[in-house]
């Protein structure tokens, strides 16, 4: 995989022939957000020029607490379904879900070729194998500097930049109009473990030919300082390592490459044996190792299977789950649910991640599954375990007084961090005018002369759901949210066919709503009160199924409310026998 070569900084990198010249401000480039702001993940950015449409990520979100039985949340791209022959690609800024996530269920509608790093194209490749979309999918290898014309109006250029996950590059996007700078995720380590450096130098040259707009990362920007690093989080894990009399637990992001070969090195230093625990992080520990980003001691490995023959001193155990979800290596290991991982008294868990936003309780709740059973937990919020991968307030300084744009989008983060994005940007002395704080469907339009909103697309989320994508909607959700907490109830009702009348007493059915058992006066109230409502409708009522199901429905529940305060979900059942 080529990455951008270590230079000394007075060094510029080679020169690119652009096939646009300068932009005269007669030409226009439209940016048009379609997931990704004002909310952690989903991102998804449009570049529109020349009748010629790119998008800059595809991520998918993890779904909100009251979003029962949802598994994932993806994009709206409708709008790029109006007019799809004019999208002529999806560029990737790397791997993680909240910027890939929601490629296997977008490509069936758009199938436009991918560009991305050699990593992230590997990371998609396995993803997209699980839905038999590889081997249809044009994937492009991107390599570091060089230029990609697509289409007849973009020039993009992946340029190296240090994150969480290796292939990481922000995407430099020419255009007649001018030149753009879209980050995605990124933050300034000067010391990477993997000797691949923040490529200073080709942003520089991009800052000093002129940039029109820098769409960047906000979501540290109310973080004061810069980010720790690799090498920092290593220095203190060795204590844990070293002190740790039993076995040690450690669940992070499945993706965090650089955080697992400092776990395997401090294993390997402090003669443990390694297990690992979770699909997802087999499968990145076997692409990143057979591309040569981690080096894995293939001596120390044993699977879960061998666990039992190790003594617990010299068992090292990396899960999957750091965000609790709850069929996770690692939820289950807590609940003492895991058929070969057992946890003890005296073992300790490192939980080397940040809290997703939404996923508070049910860490808590996994962490408090950890102390009863006297186990150790080193977490990121009381213990230094954790480095984030995102740029904080400093080093986005740096980016933006290195890029030089005219204008500046923040981008990736909750309103918050977008506002705090713009203050430090105005405090650099950058006009609040040349800002823009965005919302998924505007419409910047942009040139050397001048930028301003000009229009508003259809954007929103889609619910996944099993197999069915887009089909799950408020109606579902509001019923689901219903079913959870104020149960349900089902009147069935035996009807005969040719008189009307009932066979025989109405049946009572509930879940979630009573204890049947200890109920037995309410249902037999419930009963009568539906037979003699039954009884007292006219036949006109008594033939129309949805009338007779609606009146049912209304007795039920102003008896319920006025007597009970309580909401279940009515369903009536007629049939007719």
């Amino acid at each position: 995989m080529t990455l951008a070569p270590d230079l000394p900084e007075n060094t510029l990198a080679p020169q690119i022939h652009s096939i646009f010249a300068k932009g005269t401000g007669k030409e226009s480039v439209r940016i048009i957000p379609l997931g990704g702001l004002e909310e952690f993940g989903m991102n998804m950015m449009c570049y529109e020029c020349g009748g010629e449409r790119i998008v800059v990520d595809c991520g998918a979100m993890f779904p909100d607490a009251d979003m029962l039985g949802v598994d994932l949340v993806i994009p709206d791209v409708s709008s790029l379904l109006d007019e799809p022959e004019k999208l002529k690609a999806i560029v990737l800024t790397h791997a993680h879900e909240d910027h890939i996530g929601a490629l296997p269920y977008i490509l069936p509608s758009l199938p436009v070729p991918i560009y991305g790093s050699a990593f992230t194209l590997a990371f998609l490749k396995a993803k997209l194998e699980e839905y038999d979309l590889a081997d249809q999918t044009d994937l492009v290898e991107m390599e570091y500097r060089k230029s990609y014309s697509v289409g007849k109006n973009f020039e993009i250029r992946a340029i190296h930049v240090t994150h969480s996950i290796p292939g990481a590059a922000a995407i430099s996007i020419r255009t007649p109009a001018g030149v753009i700078i879209h980050t995605g995720d990124y933050k300034i380590d000067h010391a990477p473990l993997s000797g691949d450096h923040f490529d200073f130098t080709t942003l520089a040259q991009q800052g000093e030919e002129g940039v029109l707009a820098l769409v960047a990362d906000s979501t540290n920007s109310d973080v004061p300082g810069s980010t720790h690093t690799e090498r920092w989080v290593k220095r203190h894990l060795e204590p844990i390592f070293s002190e740790s009399p039993r076995a040690l637990f450690c669940t992070m992001f499945s993706t965090s490459v650089y955080r697992m070969q400092v776990m395997m090195d401090l294993a390997e230093q402090h003669d443990r044996y390694i297990f690992v625990a979770g699909r997802s992080m087999e499968r990145t520990i076997g692409i990143a190792s057979e591309l040569g980003y981690l080096r894995v001691p293939r001596d120390r490995m044993r699977t879960v299977r061998e666990v039992e023959s190790i003594p617990p001193h010299r068992r090292f155990i990396l899960a999957a789950g750091s965000q609790a979800e709850p069929l996770s290596s690692m939820s289950r290991i807590a609940l003492g649910a895991h058929k070969q991982l057992k946890i003890e008294a005296g073992d300790a868990v490192i939980m080397s991640a940040r809290i997703i936003p939404g996923h508070l309780r049910p860490i808590s709740r996994m962490m408090n599954h950890l102390f009863k059973r006297g186990v150790r937990v080193y977490d990121s919020t009381s213990y230094k375990v954790h480095a984030s991968g995102h740029a904080y307030r400093e080093e986005m300084k740096t980016l933006i007084s290195i890029v030089r744009p005219k204008y500046l989008l923040p981008a990736h983060g909750e309103l918050r961090q977008l506002h705090m994005h713009r203050e430090l940007a105005i405090g650099m002395g950058y006009d609040p005018d040349s800002i823009f704080m965005l919302q998924d469907g505007d419409v910047l339009e942009m040139n050397n002369k001048r930028a301003r909103i000009v229009d508003k697309v259809h954007t929103g989320h889609v619910l996944v759901d099993g197999k069915t994508v887009g089909e799950t909607g408020e109606v579902v959700l509001r019923d689901r949210q219903h079913l959870s907490e104020d149960g349900m109830l089902i009147a069935i009702l035996n009807v005969d066919a040719k008189t009307g009348e009932l066979l025989n007493d109405p049946e009572i059915v509930t879940r979630g709503f009573i204890y049947v058992d200890e109920s037995e006066d309410l249902i037999n109230e419930l009963r009568d009160l539906v037979r003699d409502a039954f009884e007292g409708f006219p036949s006109e009522t008594r033939e129309d199924q949805d009338v007779l199901n609606a009146e049912l429905r209304r007795v039920l529940k102003r008896h319920i409310r006025k007597n009970y305060e309580r909401f279940p979900l009515i369903l009536p059942v007629v049939q007719e026998l």
